[in-house]
């Protein structure tokens, strides 16, 4: 059977706090179901929740790389003052 997880469990673990968490689900980034009125995460959907925040800084970090300018890059009329 698969491992389930408690909001604070989750958040002790990903070492953030359980609002962090709550925010998480509000805003649909992390799959989540009741078990008797209370929040659980499935294992598998924290691992994929982590893949897909893990792609993204990647995509971030590669973005800033490119697009981010230089202070050589610096527009004529700032390089003047």
């Amino acid at each position: 059977m698969e491992q389930l997880y408690t909001t604070k469990t989750l958040a002790a673990l990903l070492q953030v706090s359980p609002s962090t968490i709550r925010r998480e689900i509000d805003e649909g980034r992390i799959s989540w179901f009741k078990v008797r009125g209370q929040i659980r995460f499935r294992e598998s959907d924290v691992h994929r929740y982590l893949n897909r925040r893990q792609l993204k800084r990647k995509q971030l970090d590669t973005a800033e790389i490119f697009y981010l300018p230089s202070k050589r890059q610096r527009p004529a009329k700032l390089a003047e003052k």
